[in-house]
């Protein structure tokens, strides 16, 4: 996709390019065979990499495997496996995301994610189904920004296909905007 950028977060949660979308990068150390093919040996001790290195200076290495769960999640890659989304729960309202694809049984990192909610979609590119996160931010969690994301065959990662950003009136009003996307969250309290 034009203009896109490869689905990684601060943690303010706004999409930032990747400097590291090659997915031989992600290998596991240790020099087997799959590893050298650039497959994931152990999603959980890989997940536990990647946060220690992004939220080290709030969670130490010793302790961070409280705060994460490993899940095996919709078949997003179409090969009859499931996937696996690991959510690391390190903020208040929102949460870091990997999403490692199966992919025919050499698991691969697709894309890391800063979100409050995270569903796959019914549309695919590359042949890989699309996903949308929510990340909050204020306005009772009504103001935030929704992000669709593609997969981009050649990076092998989602990249954000399109942000909307979803505001309120004013900043004591929550009630929705009238420019507001149809695509936002509502509020029906």
């Amino acid at each position: 996709t034009e203009g896109a950028t490869t689905a990684d977060t601060s943690e303010e949660g706004a999409p930032e390019a990747s400097a590291d979308a090659a997915p031989a990068e992600d290998a596991e150390p240790g020099g087997d065979a799959a590893a050298a093919e650039g497959c994931v040996a152990d999603v959980a001790a890989h997940a536990k990499a990647r946060f220690t290195e992004k939220v080290g200076d709030i969670l130490s290495a010793d302790n961070i495997e409280e705060h994460f769960v490993v899940d095996d999640f919709e078949d997003l890659d179409g090969d009859g496996e499931p996937d696996q989304k690991v959510v690391l729960y390190a903020y208040a309202y929102n949460t870091e995301v990997l999403i490692y694809l199966s992919n025919s049984g050499c698991p691969m990192l697709a894309g890391e994610f800063m979100a409050t909610s995270f569903e796959p979609l019914e549309t695919e590119h590359a042949g890989v189904r699309d996903i949308k996160s929510w990340t909050k931010g204020g306005c009772m969690g009504l103001e935030g920004d929704l992000v669709l994301y593609h997969f981009d065959a050649e990076a092998k990662r989602y990249s954000s296909a399109e942000s909307i950003g979803c505001a309120c009136k004013a900043e004591c009003d929550c009630s929705a905007s009238p420019d507001r996307d149809p695509r936002c969250p509502v509020y029906d309290g």
